[in-house]
């Protein structure tokens, strides 16, 4: 059996794209557009704050398990080890229904990523260990 999305019979398939969601202003400018435009996604501690204010503390992840926790990890960790891995695309990549603040330059895009798995790390690696699932532990993961 697959894991499922909470509350639903959708399979849970999330790629690196996933982490973004928190930060898509689409039809949103006014209000967590210019919210977030007060941010540099490039310094780490600004970077950090919005994680724990929007992915953390969002909605998104109040009734994910550690199954979904650790898939989230699992999924950014093999694109993390993969030394070319195209970050830029998924940071670049702006569509009908999906962007980014305009203001934002991400000019490290991989590094970007890193900082994420690494909070995750941070927040979950230790009841993931604990529960028996084999994470790469951040050092593993960045070059």
């Amino acid at each position: 059996m697959s894991l499922k999305f909470p509350d639903s019979d959708v399979d849970f398939v999330v790629t690196p794209a996933y982490f973004l969601g928190d930060f898509d202003v689409y039809d949103r400018e006014e209000t967590l557009g210019e919210y977030l435009s007060n941010f540099d996604p490039n310094d780490t501690e600004q970077l950090c704050k919005l994680l724990e204010e929007k992915f953390f503390n969002g909605g998104r992840l109040l009734k994910f398990s550690l199954g979904h926790k650790y898939e989230l990890m699992r999924v950014l960790g093999i694109a993390l080890a993969d030394t070319d891995y195209d970050f830029e695309t998924i940071i670049h990549h702006q569509d009908d229904y999906f962007c980014l603040p305009w203001s934002w330059e991400i000019k490290s895009p991989r590094s970007f990523f890193e900082t994420i798995y690494l909070k995750m790390y941070e927040h979950w690696g230790r009841e993931l260990i604990a529960d028996g699932f084999d994470l790469a532990k951040p050092e593993e993961l960045f070059v």
